[in-house]
């Protein structure tokens, strides 16, 4: 038994069904990728996998003969594409075994190999299945994982295509050239084709008198106007959406006309920049309100939390529990600020359902404790953030509106006991609106990334969180969630804050200007638009 080689001189891909007997789901799904390859790769088959004999690398120095089969077959193919069904056929157990001898000795023939895992039904969510459980045999044995992506209504899977992508990174790349590769291949992004996948994440800054941007703003984006996108940082879509000293709003007129001219100096300088609409829910106070009044939430359940104000720290009050009038209201204040944000030039809008604020109230427990239609299960307390983003979908079009999410944070008191559930299931909610993209916030818990991402139909962008023990940035730790097909491109803020010319500098491998958290929020153009280029360094022969 061997692999049936295709003649040509493209890239070879060896298909693996778990279960090979004739009329599998296991075939059935192995043919349709292969067809999705056609013309761009050559495929094989290593079939009847069920028949492999049991063994393990630390059995001993020399494994069966088939075993042997697959193992060169492995070794002459540039990819691996292994079919298994959730819901029918043999348990993987053999098939997970030659795995394990295929990657002994650290450095066997797997490693670095691109390689993915399809097959019909439903993963558990959370992880644990079948597909799992290969993904995580592969991963040990050195193979450069691709991960999958739900299908997009009427279209196919884009596991094959991702698997391409990875086989032409590792192909024409060494390790530290797949980092700028990764990054400055173009990507489509709802109605956007985006130039590179280096984007800039939203970031509070409390520069907005009165909620006001101002010239130094548009100086600001249009400084980083070469990341792929820019998206702001979080706008109110109403008075009592603010949660801040000075954050900028999208409510009236005049911030309107003032937000014209930052995307009139981002677009002029060729960039992309979408509004992000943040309403803070309970993370607000009513120092911040010209009527002394409560902020709102999906419950009367304080964060516990302090926040800056211009009293000084104040802990921030019991809220005042929305009614389901009230939280119509709050929808049309969403609505209307995409609206307007579309009026102001921009070219879509970010729903902030991360970070603790309202949209993340409503879909967390902890914060979350209504008996009616949006509180309880997880489809009712994802029904707020749903019908947010069916309303600005409708008013502006699903290809100009993205979500931001963050699973588990505990940013504004948040509590969920559900998070490995949660996410999944409003990414399938979502899924049907067509919305340009998901933002992953991560907070740690990659496998419910994971989980999103096979969830989700469309663009996933990821700002990804670096083991703080590594030391990484955050360009590094999104290099590799790109190249494993984790996300379709990477946010990237504090990097992007001291470096104007991020994109430069990570083609060139550095240096970095360091982020000065001191200037952070408030204040003038120092530590806002005075961070040096590297051609200016370069030039007077000093850093920051």
């Amino acid at each position: 038994m061997g692999v049936d080689h295709a003649p040509g001189g493209l890239p070879l891909v060896l298909g693996i069904p778990a279960d090979g007997r004739p009329g599998s789901a296991d075939l059935a799904a192995l043919g349709a990728a292969e067809e999705r390859l056609a013309g761009s790769a050559r495929t094989a088959r290593f079939p009847l996998c069920t028949d492999l004999p049991e063994c393990r690398s630390d059995d001993g120095p020399m494994p069966p003969r088939l075993v042997r089969e697959l193992y060169r077959a492995v070794a002459a193919c540039d990819a691996l594409l292994i079919s298994a069904a959730e819901d029918g056929g043999p348990p993987p157990d053999r098939l997970l075994s030659a795995l394990d001898w295929a990657g002994y000795p650290f450095g066997g023939v797997l490693t670095g190999t691109p390689a993915a895992v399809i097959g019909a039904g439903a993963e558990p969510a959370g992880g644990g299945g079948v597909r799992a459980r290969l993904r995580a045999a592969l991963h040990t044995a050195g193979a450069r994982v691709v991960l999958p992506g739900a299908p997009p209504p009427g279209r196919r899977h884009r596991t094959a295509a991702r698997l391409l992508s990875a086989i032409s990174t590792t192909s024409t790349a060494s390790e530290e050239e797949t980092t700028v590769t990764g990054y400055f291949e173009p990507v489509s992004v709802g109605a956007l084709k985006l130039p590179n996948r280096l984007l800039m994440a939203p970031m509070t800054r409390s520069r907005a008198r009165g909620g006001l941007v101002g010239p130094a703003t548009a100086e600001y984006y249009a400084q980083r106007a070469a990341a792929g996108l820019i998206i702001t940082e979080g706008t109110q879509p109403s008075v009592r959406g603010q949660g801040y000293i000075d954050t900028p709003g999208l409510h009236t007129a005049d911030q309107v006309a003032a937000w014209r001219e930052v995307t009139g100096a981002v677009h002029a300088a060729g960039g992309r920049i979408f509004a992000q609409i943040m309403h803070s829910g309970r993370v607000g106070h009513p120092v911040l309100y010209p009527d002394g009044g409560l902020p709102v939430a999906p419950s009367a359940i304080a964060s516990g939390d302090s926040m800056y104000t211009p009293d000084g720290m104040l802990p921030h009050p019991v809220p005042h529990e929305l009614t389901a009038a009230e939280i119509e209201e709050v929808v049309d204040e969403f609505t209307e600020a995409a609206r307007n944000a579309v009026d102001a030039g921009f070219d879509g809008v970010e729903l902030h359902g991360a970070n603790g604020y309202l949209i993340q109230q409503f879909l967390a427990d902890g914060s979350n404790r209504r008996t009616d239609r949006y509180g309880g299960s997880r489809a009712n307390r994802i029904r707020f953030a749903a019908e947010v983003a069916t309303a600005v979908a409708e008013a502006i079009g699903p290809e100009r509106t993205g979500m931001r999410i963050s699973p588990g944070t505990p940013n504004g008191g948040i509590t969920e006991s559900d998070t490995a559930e949660l996410y999944p299931e409003l990414a399938r909610a979502l899924a049907p609106l067509d919305l340009a993209y998901l933002h992953v916030m991560e907070f740690g818990h990659r496998e419910v990334t994971e989980a999103v991402r096979a969830a989700w139909p469309n663009a996933l962008l990821l700002n990804p969180h670096p083991d703080p023990a590594s030391g990484a940035r955050t360009t590094e730790s999104g290099a590799e969630a790109l190249a494993a097909g984790l996300a379709d491109a990477i946010t990237v803020g504090s990097e992007w804050l001291a470096n104007p010319d991020l994109d430069v500098r990570v083609r060139a491998g550095g240096p970095f200007n360091d982020p000065d958290p001191a200037t952070f929020y408030g204040g003038d153009e120092r530590g806002y638009t005075d961070y040096p280029r590297l051609d200016a360094l370069e030039t007077s022969g000093a850093g920051r």
